[in-house]
C-alpha cells in the first residue's frame, strides 16, 4: 500500500527521505516491535481458512523433506551455504546470534533458517567480493495440485532484514518446470520497516490460487531478495510449519485497517483542528477503508456505510457508498491480486464544534459472510481548538529514546517529529506541545523545530524555518503533555507539508527520550533522526510507531513564562478573531480562581469577570464580545487574583 504513495509527485521529495540507505550500511542492533504493532492489521491466516490441508512440511528430516513428494533444495549467492537447516545456535552471526531462534508450532524437530548474518561474519571479505547482498531461494519439491481449485500456502515464519525498508521476502510459485516464477509479497501483516524484528512465530497465509489452482506440476520457492538488489544484508530469516490447502471460505470479505483521510496523497490525523476542518461542501472528513476478499467468490453489491457518533453514542451522520464488486485472489484477472484494496470516502462530515466523535465503518455485501466481526472497525477522531496530533491520547504509550555512544558517557543524537498540512488557508504555528519519555534525564540540551518541506529536497535539506532551544526540566518528563514555542510564530501556507520534531542534532550528555505509539506508521506522517550508511545522521521515514509531538495554531503559555507557583500549564482562546464570543482554554495543576479582563491597546478596561473557582485539569469558559466595537485587545487571565497572562484578541464584526 505504501508503495502507491509514488505515483503522488507532491510526495516525491518527502519519500528521498525516507529511504534507508542501501549500501555500506551500519548494523544496528534489532528492535523488537510489540505484538500490538505487528498485528494491527487483520490477517485471517489461519492454516487453511476451512479448508482441508492438502500438504504439510514440519522440516523433521531437513531438506529431505517429510512428505511422500520428496526432497526440498536450496540455491543462494554464497555456495548455497545460506538456507540450512536451523542448528541449536541459530540464528547465529554479529548481531543475530543474540536473539532467540523460531518459536513455531514444530520447532522441536528442525526448521529451516536463512542466514546471511552469519555467513557474512565467517567471511569479512564477503561483502567487496560478492557486491553487497545476499539472495537464495528454499524451493519445494514438484507438488501435483490438480484437484485445488484454490491454493493457500500457510508458515510460520520469524525474520529480520537490512537495511531498506520494503521487504525483501516473496513466496514465489512455478507451473513450468522453474523457468518462469510468479511472486507474492511472504511478509504477512508484518509493517515493513528494516531492522525491526518480526513476530515470533508470524503466521503467515498467501493465495497462490491465480497460478497454481488446478495445476499438475507446481513448484513453491522462499525467495530472499530475488531482485538480487544490493543492501540486504544480515540478520536471518526462518521458516517452518509449510500447508498447502484449499480455501475453505466462500465469501469472507474483512476491513483491515480505516483511517480519516487520504493517506496516499495527504496525511491523517487523530486530532485536528476546528480551524483545518475540510468543510462539507469540500467533501467534509475523508474515511479511508483499508479491506480485503479472503474468500473464494467475488462479492457483488458491497458497500461502505460511514457513521460518526458523538460523546453521548448518538449517530450525527451518517453516508453510505454505492455498491461496487470486491474480487477474489481466484476471480481477480490480475494475478498476483493486490492483498489489499484502499477506498477514500468523502462523507460530507463536518463538526459543528470541538468534540470526540467515533468514525465508524460497516463493510455490508448481499452474501452473508463467513466471518461478519471483522466487517466492522471503529476508530476515535478528535477535533480540537488549537491541537494537531496523530497520537492517540489515552492509548498506551512507550518510551523510545538515545542510546549511550561507544567509547562515551555522552548520548547519540536523536530527533521524532510528524508531518502537518493545512487544508485551509490562515492557520498559524507557534510551537509545540510534547510527551517525554518518563526516563529522559534533566538538563538535556534539545530544540524544538518546524521544517517546511521543499518539493525538490528531502526532509533533511529542507529549510528549518522556526525552532527553540531548550534544556529539560525536572518537571516536563513525568508522563503529561508540555508546551514549547516557538522563536517566532510561523504562518502556515495551505497544502505545503511541514515537519514539527523536537531534534537533538549532535552528541551530548544526558538521554533524551520520547513517549511513542507502537503501530503501523501507514500515511508515512512519522521521521527518526537515525544514522545512515555514510555515517551521518538524516530523517527517515518508513516507521513503526508514532511519536508524541503535537503542533500547536494558538499562542499558548510557555515553559519560559509559567511561573512554579500559579498552577497554570495551558491558556489559549479560540475564536480569535471572534465574533460574538471567544472560548478561554486553560489548564491547572490545582484547583484555582481564575478571573478575565479585556483591555484595549491603550490599555483602557473593556470587560472583566471573577469567574470562580476552577477544578484541577483541563477548563474553559465563554466570554461574550458582542458588545465590543471591532478591533484588537488584549485579553488577561488572572490567577488567584495575584499572576497575570495575556494574550491578543482581534474582535470582527
Amino acid at each position: 500500500m505504501k508503495k502507491v504513495l509514488l505515483a503522488s509527485t507532491c510526495f516525491m521529495a518527502l519519500l528521498a527521505s525516507a529511504q534507508k540507505p542501501m549500501n555500506n550500511s551500519t548494523m544496528v542492533a534489532p528492535v523488537i516491535n510489540s505484538d500490538k504493532a505487528q498485528s494491527a492489521r487483520a490477517t485471517h491466516d489461519n492454516p487453511s481458512r476451512g479448508g482441508s490441508v492438502f500438504f504439510y512440511e514440519d522440516f523433521s528430516m531437513g531438506l529431505d523433506g517429510s512428505t511422500a513428494y520428496g526432497a526440498w533444495t536450496v540455491a543462494d549467492n554464497a555456495d548455497n551455504s545460506i538456507w540450512h537447516l536451523a542448528s541449536a545456535s541459530s540464528p547465529d552471526g554479529p548481531i543475530a546470534g543474540t536473539l532467540p531462534g523460531l518459536a513455531s508450532e514444530s520447532a522441536a524437530n528442525g526448521w529451516m533458517i536463512f542466514d546471511p548474518d552469519q555467513y557474512i561474519g565467517a567471511h569479512p571479505t564477503w561483502d567487496d567480493a560478492d557486491g553487497s547482498y545476499t539472495t537464495g531461494y528454499l524451493i519445494s519439491p514438484e507438488i501435483n495440485m490438480s484437484s485445488l481449485g484454490s491454493v493457500l500456502v500457510n508458515y510460520q515464519q520469524y525474520f529480520v532484514y537490512c537495511c531498506f525498508p520494503f521487504s525483501p521476502l516473496t513466496v514465489e510459485v512455478s507451473i513450468d518446470g522453474q523457468q518462469t516464477w510468479v511472486s507474492f509479497p511472504a511478509h504477512g501483516n508484518f509493517i515493513e520497516s528494516a531492522n525491526t524484528i518480526s513476530d515470533n512465530a508470524l503466521n503467515t497465509t498467501v493465495d497462490i490460487s491465480c497460478v497454481a489452482a488446478y495445476q499438475p506440476s507446481v513448484y513453491i520457492r522462499f525467495a530472499y531478495n530475488s531482485a538480487e538488489q544490493a543492501g540486504y544484508n544480515y540478520y536471518f530469516w526462518c521458516l517452518d510449519d509449510v500447508r498447502i490447502s484449499s480455501n475453505g471460505s466462500m465469501n469472507e470479505i474483512a476491513i483491515s485497517e480505516i483511517t480519516n483521510g487520504n493517506i496516499l496523497t495527504y496525511w491523517e490525523f487523530h486530532e485536528t483542528p476546528m480551524e483545518q476542518v475540510v468543510a462539507a461542501a469540500d467533501g467534509g472528513v475523508t474515511a479511508g477503508v483499508i479491506f480485503a476478499n479472503r474468500g473464494l467468490y467475488a462479492q457483488p453489491n458491497v458497500t461502505m456505510l460511514a457513521e460518526f457518533v458523538d460523546a453521548s453514542n448518538n449517530v450525527v451522520y451518517s453516508f453510505e457508498t454505492d455498491p461496487f464488486e470486491v474480487l477474489s485472489p481466484s476471480t481477480n484477472t490480475q494475478c498476483p491480486a493486490p492483498e489489499y484494496d484502499t477506498l477514500f470516502i468523502p462523507t460530507g462530515f463536518e463538526p459543528a464544534g470541538a468534540g470526540t466523535y467515533t468514525m465508524r465503518i460497516t463493510m455490508l455485501g448481499d452474501s452473508i459472510d463467513d466471518t461478519p466481526s471483522d466487517n466492522v472497525l471503529e476508530k476515535t477522531i478528535v477535533f480540537s481548538d488549537d491541537e494537531y496530533g496523530h497520537d492517540v491520547e489515552g492509548a498506551a504509550y512507550s518510551n523510545l529514546g538515545t542510546t549511550q555512544a561507544t567509547g562515551s558517557t555522552e548520548y547519540t543524537p536523536g530527533g521524532w517529529g510528524n508531518y502537518y498540512a493545512c487544508p485551509n488557508a490562515g492557520s498559524t504555528a507557534y510551537g509545540v506541545s510534547t510527551r517525554f519519555g518518563t526516563n529522559s534525564q534533566n538538563n538535556v540540551e534539545f530544540k524544538v523545530a518546524l521544517i517546511q518541506q521543499s518539493p525538490d529536497l528531502s526532509l533533511t535539506d529542507s529549510d528549518v524555518i522556526a525552532e527553540e532551544y531548550y534544556t529539560m526540566g525536572q518537571s516536563w518528563h513525568t508522563g503529561s503533555f508540555v508546551y514549547f514555542p516557538f522563536d517566532a510564530s510561523v504562518d502556515l501556507e495551505q497544502n505545503t507539508p511541514y515537519f514539527a520534531c523536537v531534534w537533538r542534532e549532535t552528541q551530548g550528555a544526558g538521554r533524551l527520550t520520547m513517549s511513542v505509539q507502537n503501530g503501523p506508521d501507514s500515511d508515512l506522517s512519522t521521521g527518526s533522526w537515525e544514522l545512515s550508511g555514510s555515517g551521518d545522521y538524516a530523517w527517515f521515514l518508513f516507521q513503526t510507531f508514532t511519536p508524541a509531538v503535537r503542533l500547536i495554531l494558538s499562542e499558548r503559555v510557555g515553559v519560559d513564562e509559567l511561573s512554579n507557583t500559579s498552577g497554570l500549564r495551558k491558556f489559549d482562546v479560540f475564536p480569535n478573531p471572534a465574533v460574538t464570543y471567544t472560548r478561554v482554554n486553560f489548564s491547572l495543576e490545582g484547583s484555582r480562581s481564575i478571573a478575565f479582563e479585556i483591555r484595549d491597546l491603550q490599555g483602557k478596561l473593556m470587560k472583566w469577570s471573577n469567574v470562580g473557582v476552577f477544578p484541577q485539569g483541563e477548563n474553559n469558559f465563554d466570554v461574550n464580545t458582542s458588545e465590543l466595537a471591532a478591533g484588537n485587545y488584549i485579553l488577561n487571565l488572572v490567577v488567584d487574583g495575584q499572576q497575570l497572562f495575556s494574550r491578543p484578541l482581534a474582535i470582527q464584526k
